[in-house]
């Protein structure tokens, strides 16, 4: 009896094992799928928007932004892009060191300045710290606003060999959430989007559990871990979004 019994308990835990095993791989395949996926639709959706920078930097060279009719020109066709694309919320040209808007397709920001001092201008010196790069900032909205955009900025010429300028293209951050609404994450599956600096670009979990993935992903860098989250055992997978640097966590 005892010899049965220990084969018995050995089969059964032989069994389980090698069922929470085959759970736990299917898991992690489903969960580096559907974070494939999801970075497939993020950068197909982030590429038309760099596509339509390249356009418009190709497009800058033909005009005089020092010229009131040449530049107001330029800013009627920056307006008529954003006819064209109802996810762009507002395009503007700003001189490289004064921060003068010299186009914009709101006419009432064209010969304003930047405030220096305040977070809305993180934009301006990023694109100028790195002009390789478009530079994406956190969603954020306006006092009085609940609505949350995106600021797309690259340092760009003015015409051949000529001044620098930092072109900026406002972005509504709907199209993000509802790029994740598209997915199917499944029952309890979350994603979080996390920039370099470890902030939170945007989130399907609560804050405290957020919170615990971003030290998940510190430790994660890139690739598939178990973890627990929340006091939940999960399939943590992270993957880069190669144009913005921000990190997608399914």
């Amino acid at each position: 009896i005892a010899i049965v019994l220990v084969l018995v308990v050995s089969i059964v835990l032989a069994t389980y094992t090698s069922f929470k095993n085959s759970i736990r791989e299917a898991v992690n395949v489903q969960t580096r799928e559907l974070s494939a996926q999801i970075v497939y639709n993020y950068e197909n959706y982030i590429n038309s928007i760099i596509e339509t920078s390249n356009i418009i930097q190709g497009d800058v060279e033909k005009y005089d932004l020092d010229d009131n009719e040449s530049s107001g020109q330029f800013a009627t066709f920056l307006a008529e892009i954003i006819h064209l694309k109802s996810d762009i919320m507002k395009i503007g040209v700003y001189e490289y060191t004064t921060g003068t808007c010299l186009a914009s397709s709101n006419a009432e920001e064209m010969g304003q300045s930047l405030g220096y001092d305040g977070d809305d201008s993180h934009w301006f010196y990023e694109a100028i710290a790195d002009p390789t790069v478009h530079a994406f900032s956190v969603p954020y909205s306006e006092a009085g606003s609940n609505v949350y955009k995106v600021n797309i900025s690259k340092q760009i010429k003015l015409e051949s060999g000529g001044p620098f300028a930092v072109l900026k293209i406002e972005i509504s951050f709907q199209n993000f959430i509802e790029l994740v609404e598209k997915s199917n994450l499944g029952e309890g599956g979350h994603i979080s989007a996390i920039d370099p600096q470890y902030n939170i670009v945007y989130t399907s979990l609560e804050q405290g559990a957020a919170a615990e993935e971003i030290e998940v992903v510190r430790r994660i860098v890139l690739g598939s871990h178990n973890a627990a989250i929340n006091d939940h055992d999960m399939t943590v997978n992270v993957d880069t979004l190669s144009n913005t640097k921000w990190r997608i966590c399914v």
